[in-house]
């Protein structure tokens, strides 16, 4: 486990279900984190949840990262200036060519956050693909990420 504060590391927030947090960062940080992803969790297929606050970042996260990534939810960002989650929906659909089956909205990120591990800790989780659950946003938005996992329960890391 890596420390969270840095683009291309990642924090281990819960472990049933597995969640994962990590800052977006530049491209070299985001092809790190998918390497980190890959070589520590082979097995695991990722819940994305991703809030972005321009343009730049949500192309180059998505681009990067859509390997590591079964479905996706888009929140709003908490940026004061940043992108609406319906908006990177409909650009993931159109632009990645991303099926409808894959692609959620949850405006909220703790929502969005609460929404998916009720999914994989829910009988209906052999619906979607994933297996754990990867929020990538700001630091600020990791902040408010922690205190979602932390409401909504689970196994805090040993």
């Amino acid at each position: 486990m890596s420390e969270t504060g840095h683009p291309g590391h990642y924090e281990v927030a819960v472990r049933c279900p597995l969640v994962v947090l990590a800052v977006a960062g530049a491209p070299h940080q985001l092809e790190l984190l998918a390497k980190r992803l890959a070589d520590d969790f082979p097995t695991e297929r990722f819940v994305g949840i991703l809030c972005a606050a321009d343009d730049d970042g949500f192309a180059t996260t998505l681009s990067i990262l859509r390997a590591e990534l079964e479905e996706v939810i888009f929140t709003d960002s908490s940026a004061p200036e940043g992108l609406l989650g319906a908006d990177l929906a409909m650009r993931a659909l159109e632009e990645y060519q991303m099926g409808q089956d894959f692609v959620f909205t949850v405006a909220d990120l703790g929502e969005a956050i609460t929404y998916a591990i009720d999914v994989l800790t829910d009988e209906k989780r052999s619906d979607w693909e994933g297996t754990a659950i990867l929020v990538l946003g700001s630091r600020s938005d990791l902040t408010a990420a922690r205190r979602a996992v932390s409401a909504s329960g689970g196994n805090a890391p040993p």
